[in-house]
């Protein structure tokens, strides 16, 4: 039976069941896994997550989103 390892997948740590994990311990993945929030970078070759959660675009596709959800409230409200 393989000894207990952990990868981080999308936030949360699992043992593969291998032994092959990339952590020897629940803590030290708990420590180094969190969940990144996508954000994006924009140049004119399109739009990438970095995987950073520090993108420079994040905070303009919120406004574009809350904007464009108002606009549309107040079409449908008149």
């Amino acid at each position: 039976m393989p000894l207990p390892s952990w990868d981080c997948v999308n936030g949360a740590c699992l043992d593969p069941g291998t032994g092959l994990g990339a952590y020897t311990s629940l803590g030290a993945c708990n420590i180094a896994c969190v969940a990144v929030t996508p954000s994006w970078d924009c140049s004119s070759f399109g739009c990438y997550d970095p995987g950073t959660g520090q993108g420079a675009s994040f905070l303009i596709i919120l406004y574009v989103i809350v904007f464009v959800l108002w606009w549309f409230h107040l079409g449908i409200a008149q």
